[in-house]
């Protein structure tokens, strides 16, 4: 996809999809583009700036005539670029400029060679104190051309839209293609509303603007922010629910015995605890189970792991047994008086 981004503040204008050369060479595809994004302000004065794989000699002269003005590097092998330009071999501080027509060439070298192509530029240069390490002071002057100042200058919004861009997105692995475009799409929407946005608000940052979106979008449809007093509960087991059965364990060992498995409540393995072997199952349930106590442990609390121990019985036991004598006289008295 090419974009077309209009301030350093990485707001983009124009975009274009890419669908493939069609037949197209690699200078005429670039210079189509750029002239298919730049079309909406011929007419009007604009100067766009550009890096190297879209410059031309070719390009700029057709915004020239559109009255568009044009900034950008330039690779030396592109058809029409001046001799001197592309035979310069320059040193630290060195600086051709070449005329052709309403084209400016600058050749100049600082850290390496740069070169620029403008149709709205002169050759004028300035001092500009950078710093450095080994200069007195950490900091040297050097004779710098403006044209790559203001290009310099005005591409970083490019640099800035694509870091404002890829902070968000996130392209997964699709095999609709559409997808990703529309992914994309979406994130320079936001980008490039949260850029008018704080314009307008400059305390705000990207994420109370994108809270506020969400916000916005959910306004009438969601529901009301509702706390009950008490902690909500997820639903109990069915083990605690249901009507459960004590059967005997239908399982056999090899020799034809009746199995005896560990209770799930009252036996462990181990060192320390003690093993408790039952022949009882829950029918519903599926899990071996002594049948007093453990059986109806099991099915009245959540945490029912115990201990076995000899005291965990025999207390559980009587504890039926008077229970179930209370039962009974009472029955028998209901009886009598009736």
């Amino acid at each position: 996809m090419h974009g077309f981004w209009q301030n350093p503040r990485g707001y983009m204008w124009n975009w274009e999809l890419y669908t493939g050369k069609k037949g197209q060479t690699e200078s005429g595809l670039t210079k189509n583009v750029v002239l298919s994004l730049c079309r909406p302000i011929f007419g009007r004065g604009h100067h766009v700036y550009m890096d190297n794989y879209f410059s031309s000699p070719v390009l700029f002269d057709e915004l020239h005539d559109n009255q568009t003005g044009a900034c950008g590097t330039l690779r030396t092998n592109r058809s029409g670029v001046p001799v001197r330009i592309k035979t310069a071999k320059l040193k630290k501080g060195g600086m051709v400029v070449e005329r052709d027509g309403d084209l400016m060439y600058i050749a100049w070298y600082d850290k390496r060679q740069v070169n620029l192509i403008s149709s709205v530029h002169s050759a004028a240069t300035f001092e500009k104190s950078l710093r450095a390490k080994a200069a007195p002071n950490h900091r040297r002057v050097v004779e710098k051309p403006k044209a790559v100042e203001l290009y310099t200058k005005y591409m970083q919004g490019v640099d800035r839209g694509d870091q404002l861009l890829w902070y968000k997105l996130h392209l997964h692995k699709s095999l609709k293609w559409w997808k990703k475009v529309f992914m994309y799409l979406l994130e320079v929407s936001l980008v490039n509303a949260s850029i008018i946005y704080k314009r307008f608000h400059p305390n705000a940052t990207s994420t109370s603007f994108r809270m506020a979106v969400v916000y916005g979008l959910l306004e009438g449809h969601a529901k009301p922010d509702y706390r009950p007093a008490h902690r909500r509960t997820s639903n109990p087991p069915t083990r605690l629910t249901e009507r459960h059965w004590l059967a005997w364990n239908p399982q056999k060992t090899r020799s034809g015995n009746q199995a005896k498995p560990d209770c799930v409540v009252c036996s462990q393995r181990g060192p320390g605890p003690k093993r408790h072997q039952t022949e009882t199952i829950c029918k519903q349930c599926c899990v071996p189970l002594c049948p007093v106590p453990c059986f109806q442990r099991f099915h009245s609390v959540i945490d029912y792991k115990v201990v076995c121990t000899k005291e965990y019985h025999r207390s559980t036991v009587e504890q039926s047994n008077s229970s179930g004598a209370c039962s009974q006289a009472s029955t028998d008295t209901e009886a009598n008086y009736m």
